[in-house]
Formats: structure tokens, C-alpha cells, sequence
């Protein structure tokens, strides 16, 4: 296990930034840290890092403790927001200055830069100053140096913040190729439930100070175990007890304290309803075409909004304003989550 995180806390006088918290991370995983603002997703990064001393709790690397090590011990590569490159150091020294801090030969040095230089496609750039280059290039550059002395753990503390849509999506895939080229363990924090999705291994993620949910992304988004878990990643449709049924018109079963939900690409509108299905009614409210797709608002009896997400191919066209439908869905679809989080 390269990390092992046990027991973790960190309070500020009365609040809980982060309750008692028990993680692993596993050699060469992308685990992304995921949740809004105050979840605790940042405080616990930074006590991985060494920049915050938890209240309790152990931090393990490599099986080692080093809950109370210093920073530069610890073997861990930063990148953060603000790339924090040296702005009078070329690009070539920049990356440089890490090895020199660990007394590495200066042919060594040379030729670690040179190969990371290449790795991240940007092996023209050495001679140059960080103004020079664009912020996504910018960005590549914190990214090598972070990793060019080959730590332990890179930690990432939301690194595309401030790069706009179509950049931060070219970034997705440099992050994930260089993981998959250097096989680096990464710990990444984000409030961006798109961005979770694509580059994860893992997603932990948090809420009020702990792990809400902790599993794949395809899992975490396909079966969510709470409802701030259906609702924070992901559009969702949140039904009570006794909203939906089966095609007989008999009302789904649920445990109590636990609601069904169900992602809108798997509803359909007014469609035929076969056993395998569950079902319920409400009124249409409004339409939204987004590009290839559109999707159908609805209001349920006890006032939700729900919704569904159609190729524009099989939407229904016929429907108005005011008028009641059936939205039904494979009840392989439909997952019973625990009603907290709201």
C-alpha cells in the first residue's frame, strides 16, 4: 500500500474540518478527492503533504509513518492552482531545481529534464522563462516538475481551476498520460464532478468533514449510496416511497428511510411499459435542447422536479405544457439510496 491513512482528524476550535478519516491508496492509483467547498477534501491533501498537523490519526507512506515528518521527507510531489514556477529560472532550470535539491549528478540532471521535457511534448521550450509560455503550457510544466524526481506521491490541488473548458479537457489527458507513462500514485482534489468522472481510478468522495462514498467512478455514478452522493455527481431523479410502481400499478417496495433514483438518460417518455419496468407520473413543465439531445422537465405529485434525457432522434415532439405523462425506466435502473445529504 503506498498510502495508508488511518484515523485522521483536524478540528479549528469548534468545527470539524475533517472527522476521524481511514483511507488507502494503492501504488500507481489516480484517487481523486471530490466534494464542495468545506467537505475537507483540501485539509485532508495537506496533512498527506505535510502542511497541516492533524489533531489525530497516522499517515503511513511506503509503510512508513510519517504523520509528523516534515514536508520535504516525506517524498511528495505538489501542483497547485497557481503552477508556482519560478518566474526567473528557465524552463530547463525549473525543472532542474528539485534534482539539485536532492544532490542528484548533473548528467543525471540533464537528462531527466531532457526526458521529461519530451514525455509532456515540449522539449523546444527549455531555454525559455515561464511568461513566455501559454497557462496550459504553463501547467504541463508544473506537472513535470512535480513528477521529475519520480516521488512517491504527486499531490494535485485542483490544478486546472483556472484554465478555461476546452483547455482543462486537453489537460485531462496530459494528467492521465503521464500517469499511465510514469505510473505515478496520484491524489487529486477537485470540486468537478466531470472532471472526477474521466481521470479516476477511484473517487473519494466528501462531505461536512468525511467520505461519503468511496468507489470507481463508473460505480459511484451508476449506483450512488446517498442522495448528496446522486445529487453532487451526475443529474439524477429522487422519488419518496410510494411515487413509483411497477407496470400492474403496484407501489415499489422501499425500506424506510431510503428514497429510488433514477439518472434521466435512462427515462423514457410516454413509452409502452413492459414488467421489467418501473414507472410514474407527472406533468410536463419544460423543454431544453442541448445539441444532440433533449431534456424534458417534469413535476411529480409531491412537487419534484424531475427529468429526462432524450436523442433528439426519439424525443417526443407531441406533448404540451400542463400535460400529464408516464416516465418509465428498466428497474435494473432504479437504486434505493439512503435518504441523507438532501
Amino acid at each position: 500500500m503506498k498510502l495508508k491513512i488511518e484515523n485522521l482528524s483536524k478540528r479549528y476550535g469548534a468545527f470539524d474540518a475533517l472527522k476521524p478519516t481511514s483511507l488507502d491508496v494503492a501504488e500507481g492509483e489516480f484517487l481523486t478527492l471530490l466534494g464542495p467547498s468545506g467537505s475537507g477534501k483540501t485539509t485532508l491533501l495537506t496533512m498527506i503533504a505535510g502542511l497541516t498537523p492533524p489533531n489525530s490519526g497516522e499517515i503511513y507512506i511506503n509503510g512508513r509513518r510519517a504523520t509528523n515528518e516534515p514536508a520535504f521527507y516525506r517524498d511528495i510531489g505538489m501542483v497547485f492552482q497557481n503552477y508556482a514556477l519560478f518566474p526567473h529560472l528557465s524552463i530547463a532550470e525549473n525543472l532542474a531545481f528539485p534534482l539539485r535539491m536532492r544532490k542528484m549528478p548533473e548528467a543525471d540532471i540533464r537528462d531527466r529534464v531532457k526526458s521529461m521535457l519530451e514525455i509532456i511534448s515540449l522539449p523546444h521550450v527549455a531555454e525559455r522563462v515561464p511568461k513566455e509560455l501559454s497557462g496550459g503550457q504553463q501547467q504541463r510544466v508544473a506537472l513535470a516538475r512535480a513528477m521529475v524526481y519520480r516521488p512517491s506521491i504527486v499531490l494535485m490541488d485542483e490544478p486546472l481551476g483556472a484554465l478555461d473548458k476546452n483547455l482543462r479537457e486537453q489537460m485531462q489527458i496530459e494528467i492521465k498520460h503521464l500517469h499511465k507513462r510514469l505510473k505515478t500514485t496520484i491524489i487529486y482534489v477537485t470540486h468537478d464532478q466531470e472532471e472526477a468522472l474521466a481521470m479516476s481510478d477511484r473517487i473519494c468522495l466528501m462531505n461536512g468533514g468525511e467520505i461519503e462514498q468511496l468507489a470507481p467512478p463508473n460505480e459511484i455514478y451508476d449506483r450512488p449510496s446517498t442522495v448528496f452522493a446522486a445529487n453532487f455527481i451526475g443529474q439524477s431523479n429522487i422519488m419518496a416511497a410510494g411515487e413509483v410502481s411497477d407496470a400492474s400499478g403496484n407501489v415499489t417496495p422501499m425500506q424506510a428511510g431510503t428514497r429510488l433514483m433514477v439518472r434521466p438518460e435512462y427515462v423514457r417518455v410516454n413509452a409502452d411499459v413492459v414488467p421489467a419496468h418501473h414507472r410514474t407520473e407527472a406533468t410536463f413543465i419544460e423543454r431544453i435542447n442541448i445539441g444532440p439531445t433533449t431534456r424534458y422537465f417534469f413535476k411529480s405529485a409531491s412537487d419534484r422536479v424531475l427529468s429526462a434525457l432524450v436523442l433528439n432522434a426519439q424525443a417526443p415532439h407531441d406533448i404540451e405544457n400542463g400535460q400529464r405523462c408516464i416516465l418509465s425506466w428498466a428497474a435494473s435502473r432504479s437504486v434505493e439510496i439512503k435518504d441523507v445529504g438532501t
